[in-house]
């Protein structure tokens, strides 16, 4: 991992999970991203408290227009993972933010959040798409 990508991760690896959360004494998937785009890039997105898990917040924010699907991925792209559902499948019912093209920053339920490869096998087994939110992109344009 790079200095500037280490430096951008330190302060969120390590963080506890928590169905729900969204502050540092514990988060999920969606607390994670919401978070680090807040914290990094000034993005105040919905928390989704009214959502009974990180599902339902995951779905809710695709929902909303707010994010447009990539396919190459930049720093602050949110990607959308597969997760098993018993009786069902995979569904994309977890997410992660992008620090570079190549690593991702997660946190998966029972576990604390870490900064890893996109293509280590946990997380390239799962994934679906990528997606950037429409406020970087006008932000770049301008």
């Amino acid at each position: 991992m790079s200095d500037d990508i280490l430096s951008l991760a330190a302060p969120y690896i390590g963080l506890p999970f928590k169905r729900g959360g969204r502050d540092r004494t514990g988060l999920d998937c969606w607390g994670l991203v919401r978070m680090v785009l807040h914290d990094r890039k000034g993005l105040v997105l919905p928390s989704y408290d009214h959502c009974d898990n990180e599902a339902d917040a995951i779905k809710a924010a695709k929902r909303g227009g707010d994010w447009i699907s990539v396919t190459s991925p930049q720093a602050f792209d949110v990607m959308v993972m597969l997760t098993p559902v018993a009786g069902f499948g995979v569904a994309p019912l977890h997410v992660g933010v992008m620090l570079s093209p190549r690593m991702v920053l997660h946190v998966d339920e029972g576990g604390r959040s870490e900064c890893v490869p996109a293509s280590a096998r946990h997380i390239r087994t799962r994934f679906e798409s990528y997606h950037r939110h429409k406020d970087l992109i006008e932000r770049a344009a301008a």
